[in-house]
C-alpha cells in the first residue's frame, strides 16, 4: 500500500501500469482476505454473508467520497475546476466503482478451503472482478424430479426413487468451483446408497434467477467411502458423476 501511494505521487507515472498494478492487487486482496475468513477460528457454517447488502454499501460509500471529492475542488478551485474533474474522470470513476463493489462482496465462505493466492494469468481477466459465484444456498432444500438426462449407469435406484427432497448442507469446492454443496437427500435409494450415501449437487444456473418452484438443472456426484476434504477441496478421487437432474427449490 505504501509503494502504491509513493507511486501515485511520482510524476510521468504510466496511466496503463498503474491500472493494471492496481487491479492485480484488489485480486490478491480479495483472495487473501477470503483465506483468512475460511481458516477463522470463528467460522460458523450458518453464517451467510449479505453480499447485496455490502455491494450497495460500497457504492454509496464510495459515491459519498468523490461527492466530497467534488464539493471540495468546487470551494477552493472553483466551479470550471470541479466540472473538469466531474466529465474527465467520471468513466476511470463508474469502471472502478463496479469493479471494487462485485470484487470485495463476492467472498465464499468453505471451512478450511485455501483458494491459490495469485491475480488471474489472463491479462484480459485482470480487468475483470471477481464474481463468479451465486449466492450462498445452505439450508435451502432441492426437490429432485424424474427427467434424467445424459446420466451414467447404476442410477436406476435413484431414478426409481424421484421425486425426492433434500437439504443443501453447505457448500464445497470441486476443482476450484465453489457452488457444489453437500446434499443430504431424504429417501431410501440415496441415503442407503451402496457407493458411499453422500452427494454434491449443483445447480447448473443461478437459481436466484430461476425463482423458488421454477425448474432447473442440477449436476449430482457421489462420494466415495472414507472421503475427505482437504484445503483445495475434495479431491477427484473421492468423486464419482451420478449425473444431471431436473429439479426446483422449495
Amino acid at each position: 500500500h505504501g509503494f502504491y501511494d509513493l507511486w501515485l505521487l511520482a510524476p510521468g507515472r504510466p496511466v496503463v501500469l498503474t491500472i493494471v498494478f492496481f487491479l492485480g492487487s484488489i485480486q490478491l486482496w480479495v483472495i487473501m482476505k477470503n483465506n483468512l475468513l475460511n481458516l477463522s477460528p470463528r467460522f460458523h457454517p450458518g453464517i451467510k454473508l449479505a453480499s447485496a447488502m455490502f455491494r450497495y454499501r460500497i457504492i454509496n460509500g464510495m459515491l459519498a467520497i468523490f461527492l466530497l471529492a467534488w464539493v471540495l475542488v468546487f470551494l477552493l478551485d472553483g466551479r470550471e475546476r470541479a466540472m473538469g474533474m466531474l466529465l474527465g474522470g467520471w468513466q476511470l470513476m463508474a469502471a472502478m466503482l463496479v469493479f471494487l463493489a462485485l470484487s470485495f462482496s463476492n467472498f465464499v465462505l468453505v471451512r478450511g478451503y485455501l483458494a491459490p493466492v495469485r491475480p488471474a494469468s489472463n491479462l484480459f481477466r485482470l480487468f475483470l472482478p471477481i464474481a463468479k459465484h451465486g449466492d450462498d444456498l445452505s439450508g435451502r432444500r432441492v426437490t429432485l424430479l424424474k427427467g434424467l438426462r445424459g446420466n451414467s449407469g447404476g442410477t436406476e435406484a435413484i431414478h426409481a426413487d424421484l421425486p425426492v427432497t433434500g437439504e443443501l448442507i453447505g457448500r464445497m469446492v470441486v476443482k476450484g468451483d465453489a457452488d457444489w454443496y453437500l446434499f443430504r437427500p431424504q429417501g431410501p435409494s440415496f441415503a442407503g446408497s451402496p457407493r458411499g450415501g453422500a452427494y454434491l449437487l449443483k445447480p447448473a444456473v443461478d437459481l436466484d434467477l430461476a425463482g423458488t418452484g421454477q425448474r432447473a438443472v442440477f449436476l449430482l456426484l457421489g462420494l466415495r467411502e472414507g472421503w475427505k476434504e482437504g484445503p483445495g477441496g475434495v479431491p477427484a478421487q473421492d468423486l464419482f458423476r451420478v449425473g444431471r437432474f431436473l429439479g426446483s427449490l422449495v
